[in-house]
């Protein structure tokens, strides 16, 4: 389930991140109405470790948020 991807980027719970992801969500989900995904959610959270753990799992960097047109490097 991709909400609780972004729930655990949220609280910057990587071991949750490495669970939800082998259980196969979808890292490019894109939350509906704040148009966050996973990265955007644990770099604006401040959670350094969660962050890397997305990137090292292919995140795309330049996923541009639909409401504030920035990208996750911007966040």
């Amino acid at each position: 389930m991709t909400q609780k991807l972004l729930k655990a980027a949220e609280a910057g719970d990587v071991a949750a991140l490495k669970k939800r992801l082998a259980a196969g969500d979808d890292i490019r989900f894109v939350q509906k109405g704040m148009g966050f995904n996973a990265l955007i959610m644990a770099v604006y959270g401040g959670h350094q470790e969660a962050a890397q753990c997305l990137i090292e799992y292919s995140s795309p960097l330049d996923e541009v948020c639909q409401v504030s047109g920035w990208t996750c490097a911007g966040w």
